[in-house]
């Protein structure tokens, strides 16, 4: 009996709970391969067909739409109102109806479209939770040669593993064998300079007093001289008794009868022995602490490091650099004198070159690497900014720029300078900021603002057009150097950088640097611009005078001229400027060197009433300001900034002040003075202007990279963190290299 409830299938009718078969869902076979056909693959799913979708979606808000607006009839709704909320109530339906059905459940079974949706994205999900890639194909499972293929490529990307896991194991095998040598002579050395320092600390010592004579020898005792004490009991001077072996004392013998020999017990001789080995051990420790006080102050200098540890000469030079310098002097225009050697990596102050032998920086880049070399947050600043932003020109705004040119100003409001004392952070505005690309960029843009503003106050003062404007010549001194394009080399007043490019730009007077009672007929009515050093770096290490500065401040103020100061070198504390009052201070300054720590950026820092002459298109760059440059500057200056590293920088400038202090009395056939400088920012001068290229030289020979700095100086500019210890090994090697060249 039928009871209603069964439903038609392949295999029959279920409604008595027998399968009966079913011949009418029979249909014949196409042929033998039919038969085979799931031994293929599964059945596909069916994709839904977007366009069909799309036009179902779209009946269905039409039907919506038709169901209100036949609704809004009956109610005698006008029909300008009516069409006005059947066009609202689409609008909605529009933004808010989908393609795809939230379930297969609620879709008639002619939907086969929107059921095959919901049957996709329910797959979908599947292959999300179970983790399926997207890049799988239906039915790949049952294709024999794809899997065959699959298998090949996993044994290849197999065999690619384990030959990177054998290469990577063997490289770190050749670099702990690396480490481990380097470790190797790295103690061999350090035995051999102790060594060295113990035979150096033993000829200085006073020669040993002659060996004393035994206990018994009566010439070497004194006469007794009052009550001596023997086992707690005090014996009266001269008086002699002797001790038994108990430990008590015989009674004195009556006179005439003849005494014994003292013969002193155990006793006696243990605690000679311990009075005698604690003096000991009292002399040595107090030499070793005299010794120590004794080591900075003594006039004797450091000879530990007379060895050549780092030749240069030909026959030292191995083959393998020989031929890679000959490779570079091919490629590379010879404009430097370089030693026979290539760097290739470092650490800190340190660098190590292709040999792997190690040399101490205390040139710093040319005083750049403020933070050393191989700074890791430096690195990975570098690295988020070059896959963030790398450069955008000057044509867009970037929030980098804008960053570092307000960390500047604040600084300078902070520490002082550019006419801010300081502690002038609350002060709004008064200075902006323009980026270059170095040093040289820096100071032919502030070349060519004092021009500009030079021009405009004198059409000003004389009612002209600034066409006519005679002033336009700028002051410079000698010994300066503020970089090699024509602009700038025509204030570097050196003959050796300025010959071989003559004529230069025209309009610049030469005076004497910290010459306060020439300044007055130097600068003239016709100069636009000051150029100056507070400290001049590559002219040998001199520093400006408060009284120089406050010259030049007031006669510009006269005569309405700009003050530019150039502290590209000198800004490795901000600014040089910042320890003189107001009245000393510039219009212009000009930044580069350390600024981002070896990447090329520069800045010209300007008060505002220079700012106002520099209108849209009087000056451009290119790459000046990228945000990789700014940011990397914004992250140097911050760390320079924070009061414990500055506090680092005092510390360890004392200590190398303290250590060139003796210079000139160790060596006065040598040294001409005092060190020059201030800071970690020296100059050692020499009486013989051959000595400090000789010094140099001997220093790198050594392992201790220091520069020139004009006719007769060597300078010293190290990286800002580094230590007290190897400020000391640099002064060593120093000493040791004067040494050398004292007794030649």
């Amino acid at each position: 009996m039928y009871n209603g409830i069964g439903l038609t299938t392949p295999r029959g009718s279920g409604t008595n709970g027998y399968v009966v078969r079913n011949l009418s869902h029979l249909r014949s076979r196409d042929g033998q391969q039919d038969m085979h056909k799931f031994d293929q693959g599964p059945p596909k799913h069916r994709e839904p067909d977007a366009g069909i979708l799309e036009h179902e979606r779209l009946r269905k808000i039409e039907i919506r739409c038709l169901e209100l607006q036949l609704e809004l009839e009956e109610n005698n709704i006008p029909e300008e109102n009516i069409e006005a909320e059947v066009s609202k109530l689409r609008e909605q339906l529009m933004a808010t109806t989908t393609n795809a059905p939230t379930s297969g459940k609620n879709l008639k079974p002619n939907d086969t479209h929107g059921m095959a949706l919901a049957k996709k994205s329910e797959l979908d999900k599947m292959a999300r939770a179970l983790g399926t890639s997207a890049n799988y194909v239906e039915g790949d499972a049952f294709n024999r040669e794809k899997q065959e293929e699959l298998r090949r490529q996993r044994a290849v990307e197999r065999e690619e593993n384990d030959r990177r896991r054998d290469e990577q194991r063997q490289k770190r095998d050749e670099e702990n064998k690396r480490r481990d040598a380097e470790r190797r002579e790295q103690d061999r050395l350090r035995r051999r300079r102790e060594d060295q320092a113990r035979r150096e600390r033993e000829s200085r010592m006073p020669p040993p007093p002659p060996p004393g004579r035994g206990r018994d020898d009566d010439t070497r005792r004194s006469p007794p001289r009052g009550p001596t004490t023997l086992g707690g009991h005090a014996l009266p001077a001269g008086e002699i008794r002797v001790l038994r072996p108990g430990g008590t004392l015989a009674p004195h013998p009556p006179p005439g009868v003849p005494v014994a020999p003292l013969h002193l017990g155990a006793t006696v001789n243990y605690l000679d022995s311990r009075v005698n080995m604690m003096r000991s051990v009292i002399t040595r420790n107090t030499r070793s602490i005299i010794r120590t006080q004794a080591r900075f102050a003594s006039t004797k200098p450091c000879t530990t490091y007379t060895l050549v540890t780092h030749p240069e000469d030909e026959a030292s030079v191995p083959e393998s650099v020989k031929a890679h310098l000959a490779e570079l002097d091919k490629s590379i225009v010879n404009t430097y004198a370089r030693p026979p050697f290539i760097l290739q990596r470092g650490k800190g102050s340190w660098v190590w070159d292709t040999t792997d032998r190690k040399y101490l920086d205390f040139s710093a880049g040319i005083a750049v690497n403020a933070l050393g070399h191989g700074d890791a947050e430096l690195a990975k600043v570098v690295g988020e900014q070059a896959a963030t932003l790398l450069h955008t020109s000057n044509a867009f705004h970037h929030e980098w720029a804008g960053n570092l040119a307000s960390l500047i100003v604040g600084l300078t409001k902070r520490d002082g300078g550019l006419g801010f004392e300081a502690g002038s952070q609350d002060i709004v505005g008064g200075a902006k900021v323009f980026f270059t690309n170095s040093g040289t960029e820096a100071n032919e843009g502030a070349i060519k603002f004092a021009r500009k503003v030079g021009k405009e106050r004198w059409a000003q003062e004389t009612g002209k057009k600034w066409e006519e404007s005679t002033k336009t010549r700028i002051a410079c001194f000698a010994n300066a150097f503020h970089g090699r394009s024509m602009g700038a080399l025509s204030a570097t007043t050196n003959p050796k950088y300025q010959a071989p490019f003559a004529p230069l730009v025209p309009g610049f007077d030469v005076g004497q640097y910290n010459d306060a009672a020439g300044v007055n007929s130097l600068v003239g009515q016709d100069t636009c611009a000051v150029i100056v050093e507070p400290v001049q770096g590559e002219g040998g290490v001199h520093g400006a005078s408060e009284e120089f500065l406050r010259a030049l401040r007031k006669r510009c103020d006269e005569v309405g001229a700009v003050l530019i100061f150039d502290e590209i070198q000198a800004s490795r504390k901000l600014w040089a400027h910042a320890a003189f009052l107001t009245d000393c201070h510039p219009d212009i300054v000009t930044m580069a060197k350390p600024l981002a720590n070896g990447f090329p950026v520069g800045a010209i820092l300007v008060r505002d009433s220079i700012a106002q002459a520099m209108t849209v298109g009087s000056h451009g760059t290119t790459f000046g300001g990228s945000p990789i440059a700014t940011r990397l500057g914004h992250h140097v200056l911050s760390r320079l900034s924070q009061p414990e590293f500055i506090t680092h920088v005092k510390t360890v400038a004392q200590h190398l002040d303290a250590r060139l202090t003796a210079l000139p009395e160790m060596f006065p056939s040598i040294i001409a003075g005092p060190a020059r400088g201030r800071g970690l920012l020296r100059g050692i001068p020499f009486k013989n202007p051959d000595d400090p290229a000789k010094l140099v030289k001997l220093a790198r020979e050594r392992g201790v990279l220091l520069l020139t700095a004009g006719k007769d100086a060597v300078r010293l500019v190290p990286s800002l963190n580094i230590g007290s210890e190897e400020v000391d090994h640099a002064v060593d090697v120093i000493e040791s290299c004067l040494h050398i060249l004292q007794q030649n």
